[in-house]
């Protein structure tokens, strides 16, 4: 897709990735404007989120990233850099809490739902761990879970039985952001909050 815009936009364009991991200098190899591709991740829910990471690739230019933090700024976000790693800063974070999250269902600790409403109880949090990999697809987490795994040979990355049984079984999240889902965490262990 950037190769093909890279032909058809002005010199001056620039292009941001949303992607939640991939690597920025991996992404901009496929363009020629390299000193303008950025990273611009924004977070689920996004109107509730306010944090956006501004990740620079090897040749992202001193000129795109300030434009790109003025740009969150002027939508009300609060930007941080992240260094250019795979998973950046939070994916790297919230995929360990996520798959604990199912690893701690899996072994009995609690149910989705109770483990969700600790989560935001206990910590304010606007949405649990399932709530969260319902919006965000459970095949979108079994891709990030095993591409951090692969990437950095850690386990606490490696994607749990139960996650990688539902999204093969069609379970993908919330049928709303994942036309064609079967459901979710709620959906399948009949769990669904009112």
């Amino acid at each position: 897709v950037f190769s093909e815009l890279d032909a058809i936009c002005r010199e001056e364009a620039v292009f941001a990735s949303n992607t939640s991991g991939i690597l920025i200098s991996d992404l901009a190899s496929s363009v020629r404007r390299k000193d303008k591709f950025i990273g611009m991740h924004w977070f689920n829910p996004a109107p509730v989120m306010r944090l956006i990471e501004v990740v620079k690739g090897a040749l992202t230019s001193e000129e795109t990233f300030q434009l790109t933090v003025e740009l969150a700024k002027r939508l009300g976000k609060t930007p941080i850099e992240a260094k250019d790693v795979p998973g950046f800063f939070t994916t790297r974070f919230v995929c360990c809490w996520l798959m604990e999250a199912v690893r701690l269902f899996e072994a009995g600790v609690a149910g989705v739902r109770e483990i969700d409403e600790m989560c935001k109880l206990a910590f304010g949090f606007p949405m649990g761990p399932f709530e969260l990999m319902d919006l965000i697809g459970l095949d979108t987490m079994l891709h990030i879970g095993e591409y951090l795994y692969a990437e950095t040979k850690e386990e606490r990355y490696a994607p749990p039985v139960t996650l990688k049984k539902l999204a093969a079984s069609g379970y993908i999240g919330d049928a709303r952001m994942k036309p064609g889902s079967r459901g979710g965490w709620y959906s399948f262990y009949g769990e669904r909050e009112g």
